[in-house]
């Protein structure tokens, strides 16, 4: 066995723990995921050996907080998904406007599906669901940038279709809480995409 290099450690220590939520997901193991989320939360103290490896890597955290979520008991399943949150809203306070549209999109996207799955949990009076569709809104037009953006057709009309289907999702979820102009925004917007 060859030493791994130097400069590929980060990259490596923010891999493993999605190879290790995906065994543990697998095998329903959330002892598994505690310690893959443990090991991703470290890796985050490196430097990056990526450009955007830490956003991902809160991404890939709050998908294993999601995913732990789904298998664990309260009052573990509320702190799971609220840790799931709070790391991307940490995610979302550090974009900046050289964060590409991808990443961007990815984790305002995510943590409009968090704050919707939370307020279907709780029916929390402090409107999480509007923040859901505010994010869902805002990752649309990031989408829209993006497609406009583009050189060739493959990644214009994948982006696309995915920004319609999350379009189409965000008015459901507007709908169910009666807010019809965010609804006919969302569709419209997907739409347009």
């Amino acid at each position: 066995d060859a030493p791994t290099p130097a400069a590929l450690r980060p990259l490596l220590e923010a891999t493993w723990p999605a190879m290790l939520t995906v065994s543990a997901l697998l095998e329903r193991q959330p002892a598994e995921l505690t310690e893959a989320i443990t090991r991703a939360r470290r890796s985050l103290t490196s430097t990056p050996a990526a450009h955007s490896q830490h956003m991902y890597t809160r991404i890939g955290i709050a998908l294993a907080l999601k995913a732990q979520h789904a298998m664990v008991d309260e009052p573990a399943k509320s702190a799971a998904l609220q840790d799931a949150i709070n790391e991307l809203e940490q995610a979302r306070d550090a974009l900046t406007e050289r964060t590409g549209p991808t990443v961007t999109n990815e984790v305002l996207w995510q943590l409009a599906e968090a704050y919707w799955l939370r307020s279907t949990l709780s029916h929390d009076s402090d409107g999480p669901d509007d923040r859901a569709v505010a994010l869902t809104l805002h990752s649309l037009r990031v989408i829209a940038d993006d497609v406009l953006l583009q050189l060739g057709t493959e990644h214009g009309l994948e982006a696309a279709r995915v920004g319609a289907g999350r379009g189409l999702r965000a008015a459901g979820w507007a709908l169910a809480d009666g807010y019809i102009d965010e609804a006919v925004e969302c569709l419209e917007r997907g739409r347009a995409l």
